[in-house]
């Protein structure tokens, strides 16, 4: 009744006769549809599901949701499905070798070869005889050489393919390392390699080394520059194919060697084996530097070179090297990471390739990555505009920038990329309620539904747009105005903004003067529109449990695909939503404050104010977001100095509600003198000043851990001090000061800091935040500083033959400038609040 075609038609009833329990008749429609389309992978894995599996009574096989039935580690394989699946195999792979695919035959078709690795990696994980796991141990590694020698030089996807089944040859042969052992010396130690991965290795090696092209003679081709002679270009179209597939050899073996190197947990022993198989950094690069003469990209006439250049994974590789030979090195293994010198290296060389190459994504992407680890938040924000990051790709992809601009004191700028997350989510949703009822009216009732499902669980609940909501509250008081427009444009990044005139909460925000009242009340109205960053506040406070919290991660983790050694560490999920209810909590309590604050009245006559509704409302508000911090804080496990300045928040708005309040609220006892509150008032602003005091030693102990020298931890430590800002410190000094209006208010002003017993209290609370202030300037200054190195000394630790001297001065050019525009934009913040908090004693 339907007008499927005959594609279709078989998909479905192959399905639905998998599901029956109708297995032979699954398997016919499976194989019917393979020799149509035998390089379908999807086809294959339910062949494989529908033949290989032992079946209970009625024919049924228990499975699970898992694409690859190699996962299905739990099942009986059925030897006689098993081998006519093989058989199978076989007899595809020998009809499209000899007819093609529809009497073509234009390409090799990978899926038909590939699925006998998956038929062997599905016994191997279920053998429990340990004779007949190294027997498959042995014939899978020999199909992964013979699947790498017929496809790694036509494919530049081949080691993706292998992949998986590289791993599970490596772990399976682990496990038998006792009875299979090869001893092999590299530097001046031993390594036990087991037998079968001594093979792949060595099989891996020697690819390399006869693939090698950086020492042949290439015909004419001039090394010391990217373009090719007349004769070259006059060559045939074999011998620069003949050049790719050799290049393409090149990099699947050393892939192969990474991957099967990082597999061992000991990295001085991965360390050991990459030196012993895998080719050196400068034989790496200067095969790259060799890939670029004879293997020329697309002529000016046709628009310039617009695909990536096939030696450009070497660059990967070779970054992937550096940066795993900076973190295991035992000279550096106190810091978390690699160290300079090697940062500047791999820098400098993906620098370099990007100038040759500026149309790879991988590229630029890996530099973010190490610049992020050297601090230069600005260069690391340049590369990512040239991303030319659009539409979903934001909800998907600013996961790459916007925690670094966070740690890299780029509030602006992270300000402005979160709105245009926001703003597609905006747009997002109105569109589709135009699309599903275009689809209702045109009978596609499945679309309607499919876009309805699709924003209902994907757009909505997104972790990225939750995060975007948080980071545009947090750094909404950090904004620079000077700042927007500049730097997303593309003009504007390297203008110092620190001689414009900057404020605490000159445009958003609070920064606790009597404009806040007026702002609190705006984001009571703009937190009702879900796609409005205020809606974190009721996100938040509607949040029972953190765990309980639904969201969608939405982020493109492929994006780093290309790493293998060395891996950069992202926010968990979860992470991501404790972050952002933190904020959440956070601002909700600053909103209910400043609006408990603004309904206060002053004494008369020595007696306190008789309460009304609205003020008894504001502040029963107030203390049930402060248990529910309070809850929280509990379950988000926050760090030391976090955990203790998110307690100091949270004291002062008891402060502030035994103040206007009393103790009534609480089922307590009633506090109804001046005098009372004031005692209770000034034992909470005491237990604050020691909840600051403790936040600041742990934040010394920090910098005290830290050698002058060692700037792999300076960075970090401006990272911290440029996420402290946003999420605790601002906060802090807007309760300080909304604290301060309120004593004022009932007389216990700044100027009576030696008369009034709370105010005075109130002063020694300043005090402590000026420290901790006067530690986060500390720590910027050691972080602008590069650790106390001299530019040249840097330059000279970190240059190597393979690196010019020039291109790693580069680098710490580009390191040196960010840190400074980090610097100023987070300074002048700090040295604003200082100033304010110097008033609790300048007025007395």
């Amino acid at each position: 009744m339907l007008p499927y075609r005959r594609r279709r038609k078989m998909e479905n009833m192959a399905r639905l006769s998998y599901e029956l329990g109708m297995h032979d008749d699954a398997e016919r429609y499976y194989r019917e549809l393979l020799l149509s389309f035998p390089d379908q992978w999807t086809y294959w894995i339910a062949l494989i599901e529908s033949t290989c599996f032992a079946r209970g009574e009625g024919g049924e096989v228990t499975t699970t949701d898992s694409k690859s039935p190699s996962c299905h580690s739990g099942m009986i394989v059925d030897e006689a499905g098993w081998q006519r699946c093989v058989s199978f195999s076989k007899e595809v792979v020998m009809s499209t070798d000899l007819y093609g695919v529809g009497g073509r035959g234009r390409h090799e078709l990978r899926g038909p070869h590939l699925v006998y690795l998956e038929l062997i990696t599905m016994k191997l994980l279920r053998a429990e005889d340990g004779d007949a796991r190294d027997g498959l141990v042995t014939s899978l590694r020999g199909e992964i050489c013979k699947y790498g020698e017929k496809f790694g030089p036509l494919a530049s996807c081949c080691f993706a393919d292998l992949r998986p089944y590289v791993r599970v040859c490596v772990r399976a042969a682990a496990n038998n390392a006792p009875s299979l052992t090869e001893h092999t010396s590299a530097g001046g130690g031993q390594c036990v390699v087991p037998r079968d991965i001594l093979h792949l290795l060595l099989w891996a090696k020697e690819m390399w080394a006869t693939n090698s092209q950086s020492n042949d003679d290439c015909g004419g081709v001039n090394r010391n520059n990217t373009s090719m002679t007349e004769d070259v270009i006059d060559s045939t179209d074999a011998l620069l194919r003949d050049r790719r597939e050799r290049l393409r050899r090149f990099i699947f073996a050393v892939q192969v060697i990474f991957n099967i190197s990082i597999e061992f947990e000991d990295k001085k022993f991965t360390l050991q084996l990459l030196k012993t198989y895998a080719p050196s950094i400068f034989h790496m690069v200067m095969e790259w530097r060799t890939s670029l003469s004879y293997l020329p990209g697309m002529s000016l006439k046709d628009g310039g070179q617009k695909e990536v250049l096939p030696g450009d994974e070497i660059i990967l590789l070779a970054s992937q090297y550096l940066l795993f030979e900076g973190a295991s090195s035992h000279l550096h293994s106190t810091l978390d990471g690699p160290s300079t010198p090697f940062l500047f290296q791999a820098a400098s060389l993906l620098e370099e390739a990007i100038d040759h190459s500026p149309y790879n994504p991988h590229l630029k992407i890996a530099a973010i990555s190490v610049y992020s680890r050297l601090g230069a938040a600005e260069r690391a924000l340049t590369i990512y505009q040239d991303l030319d990051v659009k539409q979903i790709q934001l909800d998907s992809c600013s996961y790459i920038i916007l925690p670094l601009l966070v740690m890299g004191g780029m509030y602006t700028s992270a300000i402005k990329i979160a709105s245009s997350i926001l703003r597609l989510h905006g747009s997002t949703s109105k569109d589709i309620k135009s699309y599903a009822s275009d689809s209702l009216e045109n009978g596609l009732m499945f679309k309607a539904n499919e876009m309805v499902t699709f924003q209902r669980e994907k757009m909505r609940l997104s972790v990225q747009l939750l995060q975007s909501k948080a980071l545009l509250m947090d750094a909404a008081p950090l904004m620079i105005p000077s700042d927007i427009g500049n730097d997303i444009a593309g003009g504007g990044a390297r203008q110092k903004v620190a001689k414009c005139p900057v404020g605490l909460a000159s445009e958003k925000g609070f920064c606790g003067n009597d404009g806040d009242l007026a702002r609190a009340e705006q984001l009571v109205i703009d937190g009702e529109m879900h796609f409005n960053a205020p809606s974190i506040i009721h996100a938040a406070a509607q949040t029972a449990a953190i765990d309980d919290f639904s969201s969608s991660d939405n982020r493109d983790m492929t994006l780093y695909c290309f790493e293998s050694l060395y891996r950069t560490s992202h926010m968990t999920q979860r992470e991501m939503v404790i972050g952002s209810l933190r904020s959440g909590h956070l601002h909700g309590l600053m909103v209910r404050a400043v609006m408990t604050v603004g309904s206060a009245s002053a004494p008369k006559k020595g007696k306190v104010p008789k309460p009304t509704d609205e003020r008894s409302y504001r502040c029963l508000s107030l203390r049930r977001a402060v248990s529910r911090a309070r809850e929280f804080r509990l379950e988000a496990a926050l760090d030391e100095v976090g955990g203790a300045l998110w307690d100091a928040c949270c004291q002062l708005c008891e402060a502030i509600i035994v103040v206007i309040y009393g103790n009534s609220c609480a089922n307590e006892s009633s506090i109804d003198t001046l005098a009372e509150r004031e005692v209770a008032s000034t034992a909470i602003i005491d237990s604050t000043t020691q909840l600051i005091q403790s936040a600041g030693m742990a934040l010394s102990s920090c910098y005290s851990e830290v050698k002058p020298s060692c700037d792999g931890l300076s960075s970090m430590i401006g990272a911290r001090v440029c996420q402290l800002l946003p999420n605790y410190v601002v906060p802090l000094y807007v309760f300080l000061e909304t604290t301060a209006r309120l004593f004022a208010l009932f007389g216990w002003g700044k100027r009576k800091r030696l008369t009034k017993i709370p105010s005075g209290a109130l002063a020694k609370a300043a005090l402590s935040l000026q420290h901790l202030i006067s530690d986060m300037l500390q720590g910027m200054s050691r972080f602008r500083s590069l650790g106390g190195n001299d530019v040249l000394v840097l330059a000279e630790e970190a240059c190597r033959p393979e690196f010019g001297i020039e291109a790693i001065r580069r680098v710490i050019k580009e390191t040196i400038s960010s840190r400074e525009t980090t610097k100023d934009r987070v300074d002048s913040f700090l040295l604003q609040m200082k100033d304010g908090l110097s008033t609790y004693y300048n007025e007395a």
